[in-house]
Parts: C-alpha cells; sequence; structure tokens
C-alpha cells in the first residue's frame, strides 16, 4: 500500500514539474515582438528569463552576418554582441556566425542579421520591408522585421556605404582606419 501512495505521489509531482516547464518553454518562446522596444523584454526579447527570478538567464539572439563580412559588420556585431553579454547572467557561445555558417536558421530565437551585404537583408530590402538605399554616409538603420529567416520575428542592423576611409577618434591625435562614418563627425 505503501508503495502504491508514493508511486501515485512521484507521478502526480512528475507531472506537475513538466507542466511547469512546458509553460515556462512557451512563455520563452513568446510572441512576435511588438516593436523594438520588445528587443528587451524577457519574454520574447534578445534575453529570455527562463527561471522566473526576473534575471536574464539565456541568450536567444543570434548574430547573423554576411559570409564575407566588411570591417563595419564585424565592428557592429562585436558591439551588439557586448550588449547581450551586459544584459544577462549566462549564455552560450558563438553568439556571432557567418550566414554560410548557419545551419538551422528557423531555430533562432530572435536573429540580429548585420550588414548590407547579408543576403537576408537584401531579400528584404527587394521585398519592401526596409530601405537602406537611402541612407547617407554616416546613418544606418536598426529594423523589426517579420520571421527574416523563417522563424520568430528578428532585427536587422545595416549602415550605409562608408566613403571615409580614416577617422578620427576622440582623443588628441589619434587616427583609426576603417571605422564607422559616424565617428568622423
Amino acid at each position: 500500500m505503501k508503495r502504491r501512495i508514493f508511486t501515485c505521489a512521484l507521478i502526480t509531482v512528475l507531472v506537475i514539474v513538466t507542466a511547469v516547464r512546458l509553460d515556462r518553454s512557451a512563455a520563452s518562446d513568446g510572441p512576435a515582438l511588438a516593436g523594438l522596444s520588445d528587443a528587451f523584454s524577457l519574454t520574447r526579447g534578445v534575453v529570455r528569463d527562463t527561471n522566473g527570478d526576473g534575471l536574464g538567464d539565456e541568450v536567444v539572439a543570434r548574430i547573423i552576418v554576411p559570409a564575407k563580412p566588411a570591417l563595419e559588420d564585424v565592428l557592429a556585431a562585436a558591439d551588439i554582441a557586448a550588449r547581450l553579454g551586459y544584459e544577462t547572467l549566462a549564455m552560450n557561445l558563438p553568439l556571432v556566425a557567418r550566414e554560410d555558417e548557419v545551419v538551422r536558421p528557423q531555430e533562432i530565437g530572435l536573429p540580429i542579421l548585420v550588414g548590407r551585404e547579408n543576403s537576408a537583408i537584401k531579400k528584404l530590402a527587394d521585398q519592401g520591408l526596409i530601405d537602406i538605399k537611402s541612407l547617407s554616409p554616416g546613418q544606418g538603420l536598426v529594423a523589426q522585421v517579420p520571421s527574416p529567416l523563417g522563424g520568430p520575428d528578428g532585427l536587422a542592423v545595416a549602415g550605409a556605404v562608408c566613403r571615409v576611409p580614416v577617422c578620427r577618434v576622440p582623443g588628441p591625435g589619434r587616427w583609426w582606419p576603417g571605422c564607422w562614418c559616424a565617428l568622423s563627425r
């Protein structure tokens, strides 16, 4: 009799734990982004709270750069990756991948597409979802985009073609080759 009670109690606990985990994983997948302000939401943004303590403990975003990224794309990806690191208590690496290295793009929790030569960004521009042709040197674009890789919504980050090969960085006599045009103003 005691064995039967123990077995029933164990099964009940397992069912409750499984239901709670399924509920949390459904909540962590979250609905589509409502806008750029949702990018840092703990339920549907780049960082998620998986254990309900109110702190981001999983980075679901992945930064996708072109197969042959320009220096500006690498710098932007590094800046975004650093920001994601500040927003969470834990993460799985790598955060950045070239688009030709991504095996299952539709499984990325929140793709962040970087660079005007990124094929997904070109496709979004061709569809009229983003406008990168009108950007002037020194301008950039950050936009929420619907399902750019066949999965969840994502973000697109692109800048104008930089025509300034060298620009001045704050500080006396310091020059940095290949930096973003915005720094030169």
